[in-house]
């Protein structure tokens, strides 16, 4: 990477490796460690904003990484959060994060309500079929 032979698309590629790597590898579990914190420096930062009431808080946990098969990368970010603040609940999305991207697209141009039907049963059957199902959270 440093010496311009690995392309940043290609690097993207490698990050469910190390995940799955951290399992037996202390680099690889250092680097799902840090990207756990990460995620919740911008939790943190938000919570003063979003944490007016006294209910129960949902973070959701979209993309790739967070809704993979392999529950590392989720558990640990999930340990964070029961330990920043006890209202603050993980969610992980059944779907995809392009599908909230497509039906925000499709309201935005004026799509009746059959439009956005189609993109959720679209979605709904894919899971039907085979797909993964929802992540789950320890905490």
């Amino acid at each position: 990477m440093h010496q311009g032979r690995i392309s940043e698309q290609r690097l993207v590629e490698l990050a469910p490796f190390v995940v799955e790597a951290a399992a037996d590898d202390a680099v690889a579990a250092g680097l799902v460690d840090r990207l756990a914190d990460e995620i919740l420096a911008f939790v943190r930062a938000t919570l003063p904003r979003i944490a007016a009431g006294a209910g129960p808080i949902e973070v959701v946990l979209g993309g790739g990484l967070l809704q993979a098969p392999d529950p590392r990368l989720r558990d640990a970010v999930g340990v964070r959060l029961a330990a920043l603040d006890a209202r603050l609940r993980p969610v992980v999305p059944a779907d995809p994060p392009i599908v909230g991207a497509a039906l925000l697209a499709l309201e935005a141009a004026g799509a009746d309500g059959a439009a956005t039907a189609r993109i959720r049963e679209s979605f709904a059957e894919r899971r039907r079929v085979g797909a993964p199902s929802a992540a789950k959270v320890r905490s």
